[in-house]
């Protein structure tokens, strides 16, 4: 007979119950009935329906409801918000226009005389229109706008040459991410002719205060490959700002997500306004809303992209959590999340972003806070030996823990990035594993500095926040070292092709499925091994073995 774990047992040695929450009843038939949606095939939402009922035939009849009810609103949902490609556009050739178009996106392009991002097109000079209205992606040169920032909603006058991406006969990476968005237009091979009509002023706004920030990041800075311009880019996204060698290290490390704004930025932009506040001793009943506030106001400010927008919603429903309930809920509040981000936007289902974002998260909370535990409780058994303890000794020990907690934090959220990176881009990357032990907490560091330094630009001046702002530098030319040292390590990272497209994406769900299950049971009062929470991570390396082999 299995043992039951005691409920009197010291919460310190117990494993985190973080497998609970309703809404995974209808957040998992409710992404099937985006997908079902999404693939366009009648015989995928029949099979979802029906396997929505056999799974939910044991359950009471709330939840029965609950199951199917997801799905058939995930599949409507999609339904309405999907761009279909006009009919006509297969028999036409790429044709060169001129017209407008009014910005909804920026990208950063790859030559600072152009202008990439996703525009709705207002008016075409082509004979039979029929892409007005419609989002086209467009990179142009922008001579006729240069010096100058464009703004989110201001109409651009161009002349480019038009192409329908639907009915080609082949597709690059760039194009699928179009295609998985619905965007099915292209703009190239031309330039931006005139501005037709400024942004909003609350956009104008914005550019003021991003340019407010930008010049108290890069104070001091001597031009491109500067720790200030890296810091600069690592806060408000701007890749422009790093030179070219610096651009193939972090490709080349597999960290460039460093310079998207995304979990780690949101996140650590988070953390950075709750000690604030604590330091000027704002009540603890009210922190949540200069947190919130300043957290979406960083997301507006960096300009509102997708991934942006994703971990404002995720730190929103953790730190409500926190506050309102006064317990941390990561594992419920990350399911609210992604239940919000999907009902925002169910095309984000599809993005590589979302799905790095909230497989890593999910890799944490059920695989890596298990094991630090788990590490911890083992530590504790060791230097319980050692008694009397002297304070240095004690020092070690704490020093020992943590450490030991980031490699278990790090190992996880590596372990689920690689399928992913490697399905997607090609690049193995073990290394990086290793590495993030101590890149992750200085990067996190780095961008709490940043918000610092963005803060105190906007409230007092350049020159108090350039102080903060060279206190960065050290930090950021040590990450970029590390980079460099791990880079020379034979193995440490290398390209490796995956013989199945599809399967990366399938084989983190099978890891996270597997790891949510062992969390279930020790919830529910099942004493397995400690050596079980490493069987998700087992997963994930035999399904690399078995990729490199096929390859």
């Amino acid at each position: 007979m299995k043992k039951q774990l005691s409920l009197t047992e010291s919460a310190s040695r117990r494993p985190p119950l973080c497998a609970s929450s309703p809404l995974l009843w209808s957040l998992f038939p409710f992404a099937a009935g985006i997908f079902a949606a999404w693939t366009h095939s009648p015989f995928y939402v029949a099979i979802g329906i029906a396997t929505s009922a056999v799974l939910s035939l044991r359950e009471n009849p709330v939840r029965r409801i609950t199951v199917i009810g997801s799905f058939l609103a995930g599949t409507i949902l999609m339904s309405l918000r999907a761009e279909v490609p006009h009919g006509d556009w297969r028999f036409l050739p790429p044709r060169e226009t001129v017209g407008q178009l009014k910005l909804v996106e920026i990208f950063n392009a790859r030559k600072a005389d152009h202008l990439a991002g996703i525009g709705t097109l207002l008016s075409t000079e082509i004979p039979s229109d029929s892409v007005s209205s419609r989002q086209v992606a467009f990179y142009l040169e922008s001579v006729a706008t240069k010096g100058t920032r464009p703004g989110l909603g201001e109409v651009l006058e161009f002349r480019g040459v038009l192409s329908y991406l639907p009915f080609s006969e082949q597709h690059d990476d760039y194009q699928l991410y179009l295609l998985r968005r619905d965007i099915h237009l292209t703009l190239n091979q031309g330039e931006i002719l005139a501005s037709r009509s400024p942004p909003p002023r609350f956009e104008q706004l914005r550019l003021q205060l991003r340019e407010t920030c930008r010049a108290a990041l890069t104070h001091g800075s001597k031009g491109k490959g500067h720790p200030g311009m890296v810091l600069a880019s690592m806060l408000l996204g701007d890749r422009s700002l790093l030179s070219e060698e610096q651009i193939v290290l972090y490709k080349q490390s597999g960290t460039f997500h460093l310079f998207a704004v995304s979990g780690l930025h949101v996140g650590s932009f988070a953390i950075c306004l709750h000690l604030l506040t604590g330091f000027i001793r704002i009540p603890p009943q009210w922190r949540i809303l200069p947190v919130l506030l300043g957290t979406w106001s960083y997301v507006w400010l960096t300009g509102s992209s997708p991934s942006a927008i994703r971990a404002g919603i995720m730190v929103s429903c953790l730190s409500m959590a926190r506050y309102l309930l006064r317990q941390p809920q990561f594992f419920p509040s990350l399911v609210l999340s992604a239940w919000l981000v999907l009902i925002y936007n169910p095309r984000q289902l599809f993005d590589l972003g979302f799905q790095l974002s909230y497989g890593v998260v999910s890799s944490i909370i059920l695989v890596g806070l298990p094991m630090a535990q788990c590490c911890r409780v083992s530590l504790e058994g060791i230097f319980s030996r050692i008694y009397p303890r002297k304070r240095w000794q004690d020092l070690l020990g704490r020093l020992i823990q943590s450490i030991a907690d980031l490699a278990c934090v790090s190992i996880s959220a590596g372990m689920a990035s690689m399928p992913l990176i490697v399905q997607h881009f090609g690049l193995f990357a073990p290394g990086g594993i290793l590495l993030g032990i101590l890149l992750n907490p200085l990067a996190s560091l780095t961008v709490m500095l940043g918000c610092l330094v963005m803060l105190t630009g906007i409230a007092i001046g350049n020159l108090p926040a350039g102080w903060i702002a060279m206190a960065t530098w050290p930090g950021i030319r040590l990450m970029e070292s590390m980079i460099a040292v791990c880079l020379r390590i034979p193995g440490a990272v290398s390209e490796r092709h995956w013989p199945w497209p599809p399967t990366g994406t399938v084989l983190l769900m099978g890891a996270l499925i597997l790891a949510w299950w062992l969390q279930w049971m020790r919830q529910n009062g099942k004493a397995l091994p400690p050596a079980t929470v490493l069987l998700p991570l087992a997963v994930i390396l035999a399904g690399l073995s078995l990729a490199s082999i096929g390859a």
